[in-house]
């Protein structure tokens, strides 16, 4: 791929003849996305093709690889469906993107090949055997059997009071500070207050300062203990990315002279230290010649809160491309919609190109009928599938989505929140194992086969 390298309109036409159906073809915003290959941020708006936008641009650049210098391709998203995606839409048409020197998978993948496993095994000369939440969580809460070397009973009992009564064993975290590591609330928040659980009796007497340190030192060494075991939870590879780059600042120089074009995808759904970390490493300030584009839609963020992106987060560049042309939505919704956006300019608009036949339906329910909602939006589907407005086809299927699903303990009937046993009461919530949970392949595919909910 020569330095000169355009993307031309032949290009684009066999992506449009890979990615659209006949006689469809990318529009003048689309083709300026693809077409740029500079550091740029893409903002779209929902339903605006912007994946199938990049899918474009990504066979386009497999046409001419490798590179000169042998530099690839990294392709970043939030979830393995999104990856899954990629790889399913495109896979086939263009492999040299899925093989070495390239890289297409999660932020989770990234990390972990690229700095937290590397760091683990410098540290402790082994792989981890495990990344995983469930199997972290399921040691860490046996901190009442642990006996740390170093520590008295009453040092050992201070810090397994502090845990049981504040319950974060399998929550609180380790952080990297002034080349210490130091007990902290969670990945997204701050130092960990330590100090004695007040008791509901008479007479309480706080720890003095060298009891606090005395417990601090203990959930860090904790920690390290399961680290050293290899099990690990998601959160941990940060902290060995922080480890590795504290160690290795070569690697700031290491790992973007191997990619020659980075594309983060969905990149509103990023934490601040999955973001963070992307910046540090491809961002304007990085010294780097990677061409770094962040692609997503705020408006689409489908988490929120305090441990993920808002308005300190990800700032669009001064130099961004917008996708208005909605092909999902029609015009009568897309005119309603920019007041809700979340942050936009006064130029701020959506373009609905959907010729849809299917007028909006707004379901109104109260205490007593909240059971028959999913039902009556079932029925609404059905009904569109038989007069033809929505197509059916053996795969279809509908699903409902909740924030939680079951209650952990019998509701406040003074508190107006909902979980969605509410809307569907035979909701059974499901406890999925991990393939090496299973002694057997014919277990594991005996178990996949089984249902782990009731549907509706």
């Amino acid at each position: 791929m020569p330095a000169e390298f355009q993307i031309n309109d032949a290009d684009i036409a066999f992506a449009e003849s890979m990615l659209l159906p006949e006689e469809k073809y990318f529009d003048n915003e689309r083709r300026r996305f693809i077409r740029n290959l500079e550091m740029v941020d893409l903002q779209a708006v929902p339903g605006s093709g912007k994946t199938t936008a990049l899918l474009a641009k990504l066979l386009v650049l497999d046409r001419h690889l490798p590179h000169s210098d042998n530099q690839g391709v990294l392709v970043i998203s939030h979830t393995n469906a999104a990856v899954n995606e990629i790889s399913d839409r495109i896979g086939s048409v263009c492999p040299k993107l899925f093989t070495y020197p390239n890289f297409v998978g999660t932020i989770q993948r990234f990390v972990d090949t690229f700095l937290a496993i590397p760091m683990f095994v410098s540290l402790f000369k082994k792989r981890p055997d495990r990344i995983d939440n469930d199997s972290y969580n399921l040691k860490t809460n046996q901190f009442q059997k642990a006996y740390l070397k170093g520590y008295s009973k009453d040092e050992q009992n201070r810090a397994k009071y502090f845990l049981n009564n504040n319950q974060y064993c399998s929550t609180y975290r380790l952080s990297l500070e002034n080349n210490q590591l130091v007990p902290i609330k969670s990945i997204s928040e701050g130092r960990l207050n330590i100090k004695k659980p007040r008791p509901y009796s008479k007479g309480y007497k706080g720890w003095d300062e060298h009891e606090t340190k005395r417990v601090s030192s203990w959930l860090v060494d904790y920690k390290i203990n399961i680290l050293r075991d290899g099990i690990l939870c998601y959160d941990d590879a940060y902290l060995l990315a922080e480890l590795a780059l504290a160690s290795f600042p070569l690697l700031f120089k290491l790992i973007p002279r191997r990619f020659r074009y980075v594309f983060v995808d969905e990149m509103q759904d990023m934490a601040p230290h999955q973001y963070g970390l992307l910046e540090r490493m491809f961002g304007d300030e990085a010294e780097t010649d990677t061409i770094f584009q962040r692609i997503g839609d705020s408006d689409q963020a489908i988490f929120g809160g305090k441990n993920f992106i808002d308005t300190e987060g990800w700032q669009p560049r001064a130099k961004t491309l917008t996708l208005s042309n909605s092909l999902r939505l029609p015009p009568r919704i897309a005119n309603i919609l920019p007041p809700f956006a979340y942050e936009r300019d006064t130029n701020f608009e959506i373009i609905g190109l959907q010729d849809a036949v299917i007028p909006p339906h707004l379901l109104i329910y109260d205490d007593n009928s909240i059971g028959f909602v999913i039902e009556r939006y079932a029925q609404l589907i059905k009904k569109f599938q038989q007069d033809g407005s929505i197509p059916s086809a053996s795969d279809s299927r509908y699903m409902a989505i909740a924030w939680n699903s079951a209650w952990d303990e019998a509701p406040d009937p003074q508190e107006q929140k909902y979980r969605l046993i509410d809307f569907c009461p035979s909701f059974r919530r499901s406890k999925l194992r991990k393939q090496e949970e299973f002694e057997t392949l014919a277990d594991y595919i005996s178990s996949e086969a089984s249902p782990h909910t009731d549907e509706t």
